[in-house]
């Protein structure tokens, strides 16, 4: 299939250079072929599972290990080698590099990444359609997550939106909504992710997730967390928990939570346990929705009991 026109994309700035200065700005930039002569292009499921043992070709997303970077066939943008280095005293996570491939059709509910992440997404094949919020924009969530219970087609939303075809690179800076439609019949990505451990609550979404980060150690400190919870939404914040406050992002957490008065935590509770849940959200969808959905925030080991306990 051809690649899809890039002339309905509205607002991503696309940028050739002076990447430091974009990158600080803290919006979102576009670089069209930027990974044009990529082997890695030409990668297929079958070389990923030969490479580095895939055992679930379903999989969403695959992590490719730090041992075997693969610099060659994917190379890191000069750049945002840079700019690692430059900021090196303070990024508070490991840069893993992520393999994901995509049917066409499949998209994702808007969301942010938590974690505070920064993320740099390559298309290698395949097409897919980004749509942003900016984090002055705090969406409805599902309670306690960074997914928003907004419909895909939500045109309420102040959005940019782009087009990536193959070779085109994206940046989405931390705390930016988004949701993602892959558009072809097989769309490939590779990312890079990192997080800064200097943090400002300058946001209404980055003050949402210093307070539910402070609202989550406060139920799990109490033993509320599976009181209030579903046992899958426990374990599942649990989880983030404790890898936010795991070795490498220990600034950021402490950052993070330093933002937080005693009186936002409990005022947070309340706002979160107030929201949509998980279920009622995930039964909303389709039965494809639903269970792509949990996959890919619950992973294969739940899903399917909890697909049928939300259809």
């Amino acid at each position: 299939m051809s690649a899809i026109p890039a002339g309905d994309e509205i607002g991503v700035r696309e940028i050739e250079d002076d990447f430091d200065a974009a990158l600080s700005s803290r919006t979102p930039f576009v670089v069209r072929g930027a990974a044009s002569d990529w082997p890695v292009r030409s990668w297929t499921m079958e070389k990923l599972e030969a490479t580095i043992g895939v055992s679930d070709s379903n999989q969403y997303w695959h992590h490719l290990p730090r041992d075997r970077f693969y610099a060659e066939e994917v190379p890191c943008p000069d750049w945002l080698s840079a700019h690692w280095e430059e900021r090196a005293h303070r990024l508070s996570l490991e840069r893993p590099l992520r393999f994901w491939q995509a049917e066409g059709g499949h998209q994702t509910p808007w969301h942010y990444d938590g974690n505070a992440l920064d993320v740099v997404n390559v298309q290698l094949a395949g097409s897919k359609r980004f749509t942003l919020a900016p984090p002055n924009r705090e969406l409805p969530w599902i309670r306690f997550l960074p997914v928003s219970t907004l419909a895909y087609d939500d045109a309420d939303v102040p959005m940019q939106q782009v087009i990536l075809n193959a070779g085109d690179l994206i940046f989405i800076p931390r705390f930016w909504s988004h949701r993602v439609q892959a558009l072809e019949t097989v769309n490939r990505n590779v990312n890079w992710v990192w997080t800064d451990s200097e943090f400002t609550a300058d946001s209404a979404v980055a003050v949402r997730e210093a307070e539910r980060l402070a609202a989550v150690r406060k139920l799990d400190e109490s033993g509320s967390l599976d009181r209030f919870l579903t046992d899958y939404e426990a374990k599942s914040l649990r989880q983030e928990l404790h890898s936010f406050a795991g070795r490498q992002n220990v600034n950021l957490v402490s950052r993070m939570l330093g933002t937080v008065a005693p009186a936002r935590v409990d005022a947070r509770i309340d706002i979160e346990l107030a929201n949509e849940s998980t279920d009622d959200f995930i039964a909303r969808l389709d039965e494809r929705a639903r269970s792509l959905f949990v996959r890919e925030m619950f992973g294969p080991a739940v899903s399917a009991g909890l697909v049928a306990v939300a259809g």
